[in-house]
């Protein structure tokens, strides 16, 4: 029971694809940040998979029903003001493709 559960490794893989894309996104765009921060939290029922009997409708959806967070990102690059860090945050979840898949 040490190993990460399923979702963890979802929630895990968002993060390494933001991460991952962040990093194209600035080295097309010209701009220098030192490090990104993520916190992440989600919202699940486990009745969902968890319900017995198993073979009984369970009451709600085996999924994640919120994933929320944000992406602190450490800079000296007077080009990221908080604007441009917006711009730039919107433009990586709109090409992650695992954050897409949340959508």
């Amino acid at each position: 029971d040490t190993a990460p559960q399923p979702v963890e490794t979802l929630l895990a893989a968002l993060i390494g694809c933001e991460g991952a894309t962040l990093s194209f996104v600035a080295r097309m765009k010209r701009v220098r940040y030192e490090r990104v921060d993520f916190a992440l939290s989600a919202v699940r029922d486990v009745r969902g998979s968890a319900h017995l009997p198993v073979d009984a409708a369970a009451p709600c959806p085996a999924r994640l029903t919120r994933v929320a967070g944000t992406a602190s990102v450490v800079t000296e690059d007077p080009k990221l003001d908080a604007a441009a860090l917006a711009a730039i945050g919107h433009i990586v979840h709109e090409r992650c493709p695992v954050a897409n898949m949340f959508e």
